[in-house]
């Protein structure tokens, strides 16, 4: 269901931008097709329905680039309790690098957790452990 919305909302927006129902008829059927064969996510068919919307807009994606720049917006309080809350507007590049940022701070590797948790090496492994990083250097 979830996908289906994304499509008719991106489909309408070709049509609201003045594009020849064919080519929304035609991209509508793309999304479905490509979705379906590929087995496509929600965010999957997202990104490929605004990719089409970007080689066939009329308008390109300048215009749309502007709109969006305007309404950015980061608003961050920090509340009595010492917590920091915000609300935030990014363009689609911009909340692609703040949530690749985020991702990788949550990313067992960076953060040095281990699933279940942090743990303590046993003697043995300790050593085995120093062995393998001496073997490395």
């Amino acid at each position: 269901m979830e996908t289906a919305a994304v499509i008719v909302k991106r489909c309408g927006e070709l049509v609201d931008r003045g594009c020849c129902p064919d080519v929304v008829a035609s991209a509508e059927q793309t999304l479905v097709d490509e979705t379906l064969t590929h087995r496509l996510t929600t965010d999957q068919t997202a990104r490929l329905a605004l990719h089409l919307r970007e080689l066939i807009d009329p308008d390109g994606a300048e215009p749309r680039d502007e709109r969006l720049q305007q309404q950015r917006s980061l608003t961050l309080v920090q509340a009595s309790d010492g917590m920091i809350r915000g609300r935030f507007a990014l363009t689609p590049e911009q909340g692609g690098v703040w949530l690749a940022s985020i991702q990788a701070m949550q990313s067992p590797r960076v953060s040095g957790a281990l699933p279940g948790g942090p743990r303590f090496l046993s003697e043995d492994e300790f050593v085995a452990a120093t062995a393998t990083a001496d073997t490395r250097t």
